[in-house]
């Protein structure tokens, strides 16, 4: 570990998620602008392997824990489709993807688990509210 690595290490035992300035070491892999106007900078780490499994290409710290989150979600859903579950079309992006929890995405969560002959109850994730501000509203009030 280098000095630099040791002063933007998280303790092993921390599950505290990193400083602005551990996040400022990771290298800028994305830029995204609107016209002329810089709107946002995306810094993170990224490894390309090989066919073998060799590093190819490499940026930022590769070799350190990280929490994949929705980036798991396209692998989840190959598995998904490998055990023998029907999608298509828009319930596969929507098992592929994130989603703000509009009435429109429960209905296909629904349509999903219902093919897979399963109910709501089966979900094993913390329930929340949808995202969006006239979304939220509009569950509260339709009910349970």
């Amino acid at each position: 570990m280098t000095t630099a690595d040791a002063d933007t290490a998280a303790p092993e035992d921390s599950a505290a998620p990193p400083s602005r300035a551990a996040e400022l070491a990771y290298p800028v892999l994305a830029e995204v602008w609107r016209g002329d106007f810089l709107e946002s900078v995306h810094h993170g780490s990224v490894v390309c392997l090989d066919a073998d499994g060799k590093a190819v290409l490499t940026a930022g710290p590769v070799d350190v824990p990280m929490y994949p989150r929705s980036s798991n979600k396209p692998l989840q859903s190959v598995g998904m489709l490998r055990a023998g579950l029907d999608l298509d079309g828009e319930l596969l992006a929507l098992a592929c993807a994130s989603h703000s929890g509009e009435a429109f995405h429960l209905d296909g969560v629904r349509r999903i688990l219902a093919g897979a002959g399963l109910t709501e109850d089966a979900l094993q994730c913390t329930a929340a509210l949808p995202i969006g501000a006239e979304s939220q509203p509009a569950h509260l009030a339709a009910g349970p």
